[in-house]
């Protein structure tokens, strides 16, 4: 679509806000229209902006370079302007341009004429885009999986930012920025979980009229190393680029059997005190996705009361230890002695661990009260799998 912006202006339209510096001599006379190179970039995904030649600012300069003409506000530029016989460059260009704004795209153009004596020179001044458009369209895999999402842009150079809401990416609002490198952040969760998402890539080759539309989407079937992808495309109007991004999505936990517990001794065992001197009471846990959770639960107030006399009691006594999500080091380095922890085989997140109760047995008296030992496992689906080791002391 051509749009010309003509300002043939009758000589009674005299450039009120226009300053004019003619140079002496003989004259000739500029006949000057303003106008855009008839690409629509204008128009903003769904939202179209106005363009206000009142914007714009014109200024001529002389083959010295030196200004003999401004004018501030283009609507208001006179149909001819007077100049000396001589090689000139007109300038339009938006003025007060923002490094980064919605909405707000600046034009630039030039123009090289000369002017003879007592002649009319017509001059057009062909103005194109001189930043660089982004525009953010969010596919229905997006917002049907990811909550509480937004997209930073920045133009790296000049460190300026926009904020691409939820709200304005539904209004279709375009980011213009001054010519930069950017970097793109998408964030978010997603909704199953409240997994976050957060992305970020860059985008290096940036020239002025281009147009970067994010298509961002997730992909119809997770995977550990993500599967959605945010696509860059430039403007049909420009040389064509892509860049290709991938949004992580939810890992790809296969369904599995519930988690299992083995011990390496019978679940009901006796040991008398010579035996349990040297016994060797091993737990193996198998987990096919993956240990979430390992507790073990001393539920045998007599071993309790013994493990609270202890200088950590405190540390020791609820008898309920997540040996796979240890954080106290004084619990961490009791467990450790015992052999029901180790800080350099961390638990989570494996499918199969052994760990020892052995060195409990010689600390437990003979007692006609059998000592109970709960272990619960659980996986990174939920699913759970609790089995009880009891054992018996005698002399």
């Amino acid at each position: 679509m051509k749009k010309l912006f003509c300002l043939m202006a009758m000589a009674a339209f005299a450039a009120v806000s226009c300053q004019e510096k003619i140079t002496d001599g003989a004259g000739g006379v500029l006949s000057c229209t303003l106008g855009y190179d008839g690409n629509d970039y204008i128009e903003i995904s769904t939202k179209a902006v106005d363009f206000d030649l009142s914007e714009m600012s014109i200024t001529i300069q002389n083959a010295e370079g030196e200004e003999v003409y401004r004018c501030e506000d283009a609507s208001t530029l006179p149909a001819e302007i007077e100049l000396a016989p001589g090689q000139y460059t007109a300038r339009a260009y938006t003025a007060g341009a923002s490094e980064a704004a919605f909405d707000e795209p600046s034009f630039s153009g030039e123009k090289q004429f000369s002017i003879l004596d007592g002649e009319v020179t017509e001059a057009e001044i062909v103005c194109s885009l001189d930043n660089v458009k982004v525009s953010v369209l969010l596919d229905e895999s997006f917002t049907s999986n990811i909550k509480d999402y937004s997209v930073t842009v920045t133009a790296v150079d000049y460190e300026k930012s926009l904020v691409f809401t939820s709200e304005y990416i539904e209004q279709g609002r375009a980011g213009y920025f001054a010519v930069s490198p950017l970097q793109v952040n998408v964030i978010g969760k997603h909704i199953e979980n409240d997994e976050p998402v957060n992305l970020v890539s860059d985008i290096e080759d940036v020239e002025a009229r281009d147009h970067f539309i994010l298509n961002i989407s997730v992909g119809e079937v997770p995977s550990t190393s993500g599967s959605g992808s945010l696509k860059v495309t430039i403007d049909e109007s420009t040389n064509d680029h892509d860049v290709d991004i991938t949004v992580p999505g939810l890992p790809d936990i296969q369904e599995g059997p519930a988690p299992e517990i083995a011990f390496s001794c019978s679940e009901d065992v006796t040991f008398t005190t010579a035996e349990a001197a040297s016994a060797v009471v091993d737990i193996t846990v198998k987990a096919e996705n993956k240990v979430e959770n390992l507790f073990v639960k001393i539920e045998s107030q007599e071993l309790l009361a013994l493990l609270s006399m202890l200088p950590i009691g405190d540390v020791v006594k609820s008898g309920n230890w997540d040996i796979a999500n240890i954080s106290d080091p004084s619990l961490a380095e009791f467990l450790s002695g015992l052999g029901l922890y180790n800080e350099d085989d961390p638990v989570k997140g494996k499918t199969e661990h052994t760990f020892s109760i052995g060195a409990f047995m010689p600390l437990m008296p003979a007692s006609e009260n059998p000592y109970p030992f709960v272990i619960t496992v659980t996986d990174a689906l939920g699913k759970e799998t609790t089995r009880t080791l009891t054992v018996h002391r005698v002399d």
